[in-house]
């Protein structure tokens, strides 16, 4: 599946500098911006990377990085068939969709900044003498995802923030489905590889965890205050 996600990934960028109906480029990094810092806030998907690197190796954080990109393409999915049905519906109802969302990134950006600190606990040794099924590990990563009711809610306030009834549809959608999924599988892979070869380096201390913290929620708030000025016009 890694395979096949870099391809789409470099169909979308050749489509994407061979015209203008995919998405706009301004747009694009902006988004691109708020899916890396969502990706690399640790959240239970990390923990669960950088676990099962630390216990068996990081190889074996490929396999529920994969199902965890797996239930969050099921999620967007879901996402994306109520955004599409608005869409279609009536642009005023969209425009609504919109405003919501954009106060949902507020709030998001809020609980993110006064928020407590919270340790991610790891093993502390790696024990690669444990064997472990891809299976099993696949199916963790996937349970993680489809059992995080806040996923859901974030697409369907990120998604249709980005979305221009200018351009077709479909495209933009396939364009930041393909840019979250690939941030999300690089994030994982990354935690997972540093917890398995520099464990002493995933943990940050006190001060640094609340520097990332306010600074993603500083950059969330305004994101969903600029969105809302400019939906309200």
């Amino acid at each position: 599946m890694g395979t096949v996600l870099l391809e789409v990934l470099y169909w979308v960028a050749y489509h994407r500098y061979q015209n203008d109906s995919m998405m706009n480029l301004t747009d694009w990094l902006l988004y691109l911006s708020v899916v890396v810092i969502s990706t690399a806030s640790p959240g239970p998907a990390v923990l669960l990377s950088m676990t099962n690197a630390v216990r068996y190796g990081w190889r074996s954080s490929v396999y529920s990085s994969l199902g965890n990109i797996t239930g969050l393409t099921v999620l967007c999915g879901l996402s994306i068939l109520g955004i599409s049905t608005l869409f279609s519906f009536s642009a005023e109802l969209f425009v609504v969709l919109k405003i919501v969302g954009a106060c949902y990134l507020m709030y998001l950006g809020y609980k993110q900044w006064t928020s407590a600190t919270t340790e991610v606990q790891i093993p502390s040794q790696l024990t690669t003498s444990l064997t472990y099924e891809k299976r099993q590990l696949f199916l963790q990563g996937f349970g993680v995802a489809v059992t995080n009711p806040k996923a859901l809610l974030f697409f369907g306030a990120l998604f249709p923030q980005f979305i221009s009834n200018e351009l077709p549809f479909t495209q933009q959608i396939l364009v930041m489905l393909v840019t979250v999924l690939f941030a999300s599988f690089t994030a994982l892979m990354s935690y997972g590889f540093t917890a398995s070869y520099f464990p002493s380096r995933v943990k940050l201390g006190t001060s640094g965890k609340q520097v990332f913290r306010k600074l993603s929620g500083a950059i969330f708030v305004s994101l969903g205050v600029a969105l809302l000025g400019v939906n309200l016009k």
